[in-house]
C-alpha cells in the first residue's frame, strides 16, 4: 500500500533539541548536588518525557524538590530553545517535498512542542496534527500517542509510517501496529544509535532526513 500518512516524533527528529536538553538537565541536577553528565542523561532519558524523568530522579537521589519545580524548569528550557533550539538539517526542504499527509506525536507538553515547532518554523507543516503528551492518557512508550493521530488524520496503519529516534519511540509506534524508520541524523546520536533501534525495531535506519523521499517512494 503507499504510504498516504507519516508520523514524526519532535525531538532529535525534526529540532535537534536532545542535547541541548540533555545539558540543561545536567545543569539543573548540579544545583542539587547531583553529578551527571548529559551524555548520561541522553542515554538515560531520551524520548521519554520530561516529568517521568524529574519523578525518577527525585526518588532515586531523594531529592526534596520544590512544588514549582517542574513548571521553573519548563519555563527556562523555553527560555534555552527560545535562543538556541535549531531544526534538524534539510528538514524543512524534505517535508516540503513530501506529498503525504504530515503529523507529529511527541513526549513533549503541548506549550514545549508548539514553540520547538515555531521556533524553528516547521509548525505551518502539520496543521492540526500536532499531538502531544498532555492529549492521551499515557506517553511513549505506549502506542496512545500513535493511535490518536492515526485517528485524527484518518488514514489507516498500514498507509502510515513513523519516523522516530529512539528505542522508546519506535516501541509506541509498534505497539500501534506501525512501522517504523529510524533517524539518527542529529547531534546526540553515537556510533551504536543504528544498531540499537534496528534491534528496537526499525525496519530501515536513516543518517540523513534527505533520503526519506526516495526510502518512502521505493516502499
Amino acid at each position: 500500500m503507499p504510504i498516504r500518512h507519516i508520523i514524526f516524533d519532535c525531538d532529535g527528529v525534526l529540532v535537534d533539541s536532545e542535547t541541548l536538553t540533555a545539558e540543561f538537565e545536567s545543569e539543573l541536577l548540579a544545583r542539587f548536588g547531583i553529578q551527571l553528565s548529559p551524555e548520561i542523561i541522553k542515554d538515560r532519558f531520551a524520548g521519554r518525557t520530561a516529568r517521568g524523568q524529574w519523578l525518577e530522579l527525585a526518588a532515586e537521589y531523594k531529592l526534596d524538590l520544590p512544588p514549582d519545580f517542574l513548571e521553573f524548569r519548563k519555563r527556562h528550557a523555553m527560555e534555552n530553545f527560545e535562543k538556541r533550539l535549531k531544526p534538524i538539517p534539510h528538514v524543512a526542504e524534505t517535508l516540503s517535498k513530501l506529498s503525504a499527509k504530515l503529523s507529529v506525536a511527541s513526549n513533549s507538553e503541548q506549550d514545549m512542542l508548539h514553540l520547538k515547532l515555531t521556533v524553528t518554523g516547521l509548525i505551518g507543516h502539520f496543521g492540526d496534527r500536532i499531538l502531544s503528551v498532555d492529549q492521551v492518557a499515557r506517553p511513549k512508550p505506549a502506542p496512545d500517542l500513535y493511535r490518536e493521530t492515526l485517528a485524527r488524520a484518518g488514514i489507516p496503519r498500514l498507509q502510515t509510517l513513523v519516523v522516530e529516534d529512539t528505542p522508546t519511540g519506535i516501541a509506541a509506534a509498534m505497539a500501534a501496529g506501525i512501522s517504523v524508520i529510524g533517524f539518527v541524523g542529529a547531534s546526540h546520536n553515537t556510533p551504536d544509535t543504528p544498531t540499537m533501534l534496528k534491534q528496537a525495531g526499525a525496519f530501515a535506519v536513516l543518517d540523513d532526513i534527505r533520503r526519506l523521499p526516495a526510502l518512502i517512494a521505493a516502499m
